[in-house]
């Protein structure tokens, strides 16, 4: 139970720096993962523009990131307060997540896929 709060840190900090990595080889190298899913089907996933969009939020520039993923956009206060809640409950010593936690994810799923799939039919 000590040691959750060093493995939190050591887990935020190890996302922080390589999340960090990853945009700035994007923006300033242009060395991206590309999306398998679209270069198989030729259709965008529901995460496709999730790099533009993040390298956009940085720069401040609110506009382009929201139209890069308009959807993941939105859901971004969500998910950080799901990650919230999951690190509170950890660090509390409780299952990460609970019932309601997992509806709201399930939920989530859900908007995601019919996200993927309208923004392919609307393209």
């Amino acid at each position: 139970m000590k040691n959750r709060p060093l493995r939190v840190f050591l887990f935020f900090s190890a996302i922080t720096v390589g999340g960090g990595c990853y945009i700035l080889l994007a923006h300033y190298f242009s060395i991206s993962i590309p999306c398998f899913f679209y270069q198989l089907t030729g259709w965008q996933c529901p995460g496709c523009g999730i790099t533009r969009m993040a390298i956009h939020l940085i720069s401040g520039e609110f506009r382009l990131a929201f139209g890069d993923n308009p959807v993941l956009f939105c859901l971004l206060p969500v998910f950080a307060g799901y990650l919230i809640a999951m690190t509170r409950r950890y660090l509390g010593g409780l299952p990460l997540t609970s019932r309601t936690m997992d509806i709201g994810l399930i939920i989530l799923i859900v908007i995601l896929l019919v996200w993927g799939i309208l923004r392919n039919l609307i393209r």
